[in-house]
């Protein structure tokens, strides 16, 4: 999700520099908020526990790579071997997911 937001972000900056405006934006669309958030909840679940449960403390709870390897009893390379495979399996079914709609 981040990836994407980042992308759209930056193709807005960059079409409001060339441009030298500023555009009127629509209100916020929160409804979008929630179906981004119940995609994100959707893809965690497809994961195998052990990498749902990495990315939730990583990214969620904002725990540290060592913090994270702590609480799971894990080493520091589980984890981010770990959460990089996950992270990667995410960005895959996003992308799935936005060339669906």
């Amino acid at each position: 999700m981040n990836l994407s937001n980042d992308r759209w972000r930056h193709r807005a900056h960059e079409t409001v520099s060339k441009l030298g405006i500023v555009p009127d934006l629509p209100a916020a669309d929160r409804h979008h908020d929630v179906d981004d958030r119940d995609l994100a909840v959707r893809l965690l679940e497809q994961l195998p526990a052990r990498q749902r449960e990495v990315v939730v403390l990583r990214h969620y709870a904002g725990l540290t790579e060592q913090e994270t390897a702590e609480t799971l009893g894990i080493s520091l390379g589980t984890v981010k071997s770990t959460c990089h495979q996950a992270l990667s399996t995410l960005r895959r079914a996003m992308h799935d997911a936005e060339e669906a709609s």
